[in-house]
Formats: structure tokens, C-alpha cells, sequence
């Protein structure tokens, strides 16, 4: 099972990429779990200064911005693979 996190502040921006991530789940059809962080101090142990960030299995795939829908799609896909 693919493991993604969102860290971000509780604002639009990390609102908008949990959306975009669970349309993204939905039309995979991967089975995932997606946790949502918005704590600080986890984020800068995990390196993040400028939230919102994505993390697909434990690699960082965005940070500072919302992904593209086609992104996240390639990122399941890629885990798909494995």
C-alpha cells in the first residue's frame, strides 16, 4: 500500500492538494493511505520550510506548491510499478 503525506498549514494551499490528492487516489484505483500533518516541528524535521509538501512513500515530490493533477497520477503510477 502506497503511504503519502501532505504537510502543511491548516490554508488553502494544503487544502487544495489533500483535494487534489484524494481525486488522484480515486481515479488510480492504487490503494493508499494519505495522512495530513500540520505540525511545524515535523515539518522541519523532515526538512520542509516552505509548506504545502508531498511525500510518496517516504521521497519528497513537491514542496512550496500545489502539483499538477497529472504529477500526482504519475507518482501512483510509478509506485504502481514497484
Amino acid at each position: 500500500m502506497i503511504r503519502i503525506i501532505v504537510l502543511g498549514l491548516e490554508d488553502d494551499l494544503c487544502r487544495e492538494v489533500v483535494r487534489l490528492v484524494a481525486v488522484a487516489v480515486v481515479e488510480s484505483e492504487v490503494p493508499v493511505v494519505v495522512e495530513t500533518h500540520t505540525d511545524f516541528e515535523q515539518m522541519i524535521a523532515r526538512g520542509v520550510y516552505a509548506p504545502p509538501a508531498v511525500f510518496v512513500d517516504g521521497v519528497l515530490k513537491s514542496v512550496g506548491r500545489v502539483p499538477e493533477q497529472a504529477e500526482l497520477l504519475d507518482w501512483l503510477s510509478a509506485c504502481r510499478v514497484r
